[in-house]
């Protein structure tokens, strides 16, 4: 007996609020049985009124992944029941998943109007360190005259909000409804507020921030002008079905009230939040408030498409305790949590009444042990709390901070630290992926990527959590999706930002550096089109495929990227591409003439579009890219090879990168780890260059001591390549060197996330550049990559694993490793050892898939489920 489990609605579990178009079901099989497969499936969508909506029958099918709904349309505002059954390969039926959904409001015309208040002055400027506006706080009442049985609060921002109804939260979610494009999109949530809503008297508010809308995020490089605008707006409106079945609508009008008189004096997602309890509002959230002083809310406009769907929220994930609390100098607290996280503080003080408490955040402390606050540049990431003579629990609500450290300074006694926390925030992602060896410092560095990309998907994949950046950048996002798939079911959230990512194009079609990009397009010259940065809508699009067997992505994108590439290819007929503006971005010491790198990954795009073709089935469209890929390779081979096979070791060009690194007056040339790397990786030289090549690359390797000299582009596929190769000594080398430059380094000089530079730190030479220098700054942790599909050899061969590889490959200093992976399709884990000479493994292999299993003394073994031991000799 099977069962069907793990029922997801559009990549979600009984989401509301969605659009019927984009509507599609994923489900898993459960059973103990060996070679367990599903034979067939039957999906019924039915709703309370109508009866069954849909019913596909039974399909004969293994495919349980991303199946699209081909029922009539849907109705808005209307739950669905889901039903999916399976058979095994008996035919016998197992035990049925069940779901539900509810459609969004759709293209109904809307009752509530945007609406805005008046930015206030903040009260002191000088006080709170501050000229942002203060928050914008909104309130409405109204009456139901019978009870309601339903009711739905359909809610956005152009900013970003909390909301609630007599006094209770409606939604425990953080900063929705997220950073989008502004220019074009902005998403609406959906929440069942049925329970809060009271047979007579009830009240409805609402708090409005700046957030990524007008605050410095969105104007800090637009010569601080606003981009999007520069007040944030409001539009909602409640719907309630009432038990005498009746529908009351209240609607965001100017029948709604404002006030600037709140104590969330500003909150700035760069600069921190300013919290005056002495402006006390009272209890502005319940009926009957008195709202003496409050004004008429402003009706305004917004040209902007609203979209139902709020994927997945960020939230309050866990909070941590701090590991020390110790005074530094008189009255000046530093309180250490012992890891680098995103979030923010969450405590109780008690300040007399205009004292004033204020805490600065940072990754790092000086040598003197002081709060070191040099790399967040100009964001003043601090939270300023001003007293009114009673006991407070207070966390900021609208900002976040990259921080590890906390500088408590003022009325310090009023503080209770034994209630004092850092609370963890990010996009609330499901784990799907874990990795422990017999390496402390493997361990550590597993934990440190884990951190890293916890402390940067905080709605967009930002690059760092801290500076005045906290920005999507695209070849930070794209370096890391393979092993942030591993690590968390990232399906939905990049979906979200490829949407933003496709929609910030130029006018030539062309990718921004950064999405949201939330300035005019041609505001950064030359930064639209980069390559290794605009290859982000390429890699990323084909990773989401690999992983999750979700061809809808493809299918939406696929014309645009075809263009984008065309027109690239129109701009450089000769085939070599120049258009590398960040270059492999702090590498050390190797450039790379941008030609090299500008033509590599222009014909990585299109090997990448032939196979996207080939999935769609696209005929004419394979043959196109699969010939431009090969015209491609033989200029790139023309031009960067000497007669021998090896990459030029000099170049005549004069055009460089932008190049933040230890670069700048370092010669161009092709041959180095990531020229070698590229070629390798891409597939770009036949198989007698890459012979040479790799001899090259090893030969590099070891003259520098078992040292990288990769930067953004190339450490991705440093030692992944090696090991594809065979060079698994090689590979270890790298993996596990301990000083400057290497992924250990950062681990034995303390870190607990990834830094931005490879020399961020050191005891002994202090502080790297502080206009680039980030301690939670994910792009190097790409190396993950290796910890699933090298060290314990979990690999895909079809998309969305129907068919895989575990093909571990052990080396180094290590005696164990085990990694698990929560595929779409079921738990896969493999764990070996090495003890006695011998080589054992145990596998773990889901339901309805096939496993190919390759031992270290290349024994090959194919299954279907179940868990299996293997075990061969070990010679080291």
């Amino acid at each position: 007996m099977h069962r069907t489990v793990n029922l997801k609605i559009s990549g979600l579990k009984n989401p509301l609020g969605i659009d019927p178009d984009q509507l599609f079901f994923s489900w898993q099989m459960e059973t103990t049985a060996f070679d367990a497969r599903q034979t067939a499936y039957r999906i019924r969508v039915n709703n309370s009124q109508d009866g069954e909506v849909w019913n596909s029958g039974f399909v004969e099918s293994d495919v349980c992944t991303a199946v699209e709904y081909a029922g009539p349309s849907l109705k808005n505002c209307c739950r669905y029941e889901v039903e999916v059954l399976t058979k095994d390969a008996s035919g016998n039926p197992g035990e049925c998943a069940v779901g539900f959904f509810e459609t969004g409001w759709g293209d109904r015309k809307w009752h509530g109007v945007w609406i805005k208040g008046i930015n206030g002055e903040n009260g002191n400027p000088v006080l709170y360190d501050s000229t942002l506006p203060p928050v914008t706080y909104f309130r409405r009442e109204f009456t139901m005259k019978q009870k309601v049985v339903k009711a739905r609060l359909y809610i956005t921002a152009l900013g970003i909000f909390d909301c609630q109804i007599n006094g209770k939260m409606v939604s425990d979610a953080c900063f929705a409804p997220g950073w989008t494009d502004y220019f074009h999109r902005v998403q609406v949530c959906t929440y069942d507020v049925t329970s809060l809503i009271a047979e007579g008297s009830n009240a409805i508010a609402v708090r409005l921030a700046s957030g990524w809308f007008s605050g410095r995020i969105s104007n800090n490089w637009n010569g601080n002008k606003p981009t999007y605008g520069d007040t944030p707006k409001l539009r909602a409106m409640l719907v309630c079905e009432t038990a005498a079945n009746e529908t009351v609508i209240i609607p965001t009008d100017d029948c709604w009230q404002f006030s600037n008189a709140g104590p969330i004096r500003n909150s700035d997602i760069y600069d921190g939040e300013a919290y005056d309890a002495r402006f006390n509002p009272g209890d502005f959230a319940l009926p009957g408030y008195m709202a003496a002083g409050w004004q008429l809310a402003i009706v305004t406009g917004a040209a902007v498409k609203l979209e139902s769907g709020y994927p997945q929220p960020v939230r309050r994930i866990e909070k941590i305790s701090p590991v020390s609390i110790r005074e530094c100098k008189n009255n000046v607290i530093i309180v250490d949590f012992g890891q680098n996280i995103t979030g923010r503080e969450s405590l109780v003080l008690s300040p007399a009444r205009g004292a004033v408490v204020r805490i600065r955040h940072g990754e790092m402390l000086t040598a003197e042990g002081n709060l070191y606050t040099g790399n967040l540049r100009s964001a003043k990431a601090a939270t300023v709390f001003v007293g009114d003579g009673t006991t407070h629990q207070y966390e900021p609500s609208f900002t976040f901070f990259g921080f590890r450290y906390l500088e408590i300074t003022g009325d310090v006694k009023s503080v209770d630290f034994d209630n004092l926390y850092a609370v963890v925030l990010h996009t609330d992602m499901e784990r799907t992926g874990y990795f422990k060896c017999s390496s402390a410092m493997l361990n550590q560095l597993y934990s440190n990527i884990i951190w890293g990309q916890r402390g940067n998907y905080l709605d967009i994949p930002t690059d760092c959590p801290q500076r005045d950046e906290k920005l999507g950048w695209t070849a930070d996002a794209q370096v890391f999706a393979n092993v942030a798939s591993y690590n968390y079911n990232i399906e939905n959230f990049f979906a979200k930002y490829l949407k933003d990512l496709a929609l910030c194009r130029n006018e030539f079609g062309e990718f921004p550096p950064y999405a949201p990009y939330p300035y005019s397009r041609d505001c950064y010259d030359g930064q639209f089109g980069v390559a290794g940065w605009e290859d982000a809508a390429y890699i990323c699009t084909w990773e989401m495929y690999r992983k999750y067997g979700n061809r809808k992505a493809l299918a939406l994108y696929f014309d645009i990227l075809a263009e984008t590439l065309r027109r690239k290819v129109s701009q450089y007929p000769g085939l070599i591409c120049d258009q590398a503006l960040f270059g492999d971005w702090l590498n050390i010491k190797a450039p790379l003439p941008p030609e090299y790198v500008g033509t590599a990954f222009m014909a990585h795009a299109a090997d990448l579009l032939a196979k996207m073709s080939a999935v769609l089935k696209r005929k004419k469209e394979e043959m196109e890219f699969a010939n431009l890929f090969a015209a491609i390779c033989q200029t790139f081979c023309r031009t960067f090879l000497d007669r021998d096979g090896h990459l030029l070791d000099s170049w005549h060009g004069v055009k460089r990168s932008i190049d933040m690194g230890d670069s700048a007056n370092v010669p161009l040339q092709c041959r180095t780890q990531t020229g070698a790397v590229l070629a390798l990786g891409f597939h770009l030289v036949d198989s007698n260059a890459e012979a040479v090549i790799l001899d090259d690359l090893k030969q590099d390797i070891a003259a520098q001591g078992n040292h990288l000299s990769t930067g953004f582009l190339g450490t991705p596929y440093l030692v992944q390549t090696l090991a594809k190769y065979g060079c698994i000594k090689e590979a270890y080398a790298l993996l596990e060197q301990e000083t400057f430059p290497s992924w250990l380094y950062s681990v034995k000089e303390g870190a607990t996330t990834l830094w931005e530079r490879w020399d961020s730190y050191s005891k002994d030479g202090g502080f790297g550049k502080v206009e680039m220098n980030s301690f939670n700054h994910y792009a190097y942790g790409a190396i993950g990559d290796f910890f699933y599909e090298g060290i314990c050899g979990i690999t895909p061969l079809e998309p969305g694993f129907q068919h895989f590889i575990i093909k571990p490959l052990p080396g180094g200093s290590l005696t164990s490793a085990s990694a698990e992976y929560h595929s779409c399709r079921g738990r896969i884990c493999s764990s070996w050892k090495i003890e006695n000479g011998t080589f054992s493994l145990e596998v773990t292999v889901p339901p309805n898939t096939v496993c190919k299993t390759v031992m270290p003394d290349h024994t090959v073994y194919e299954n279907g489920s179940g868990v299996y031991y293997y075990e061969c000799k070990w010679n080291g």
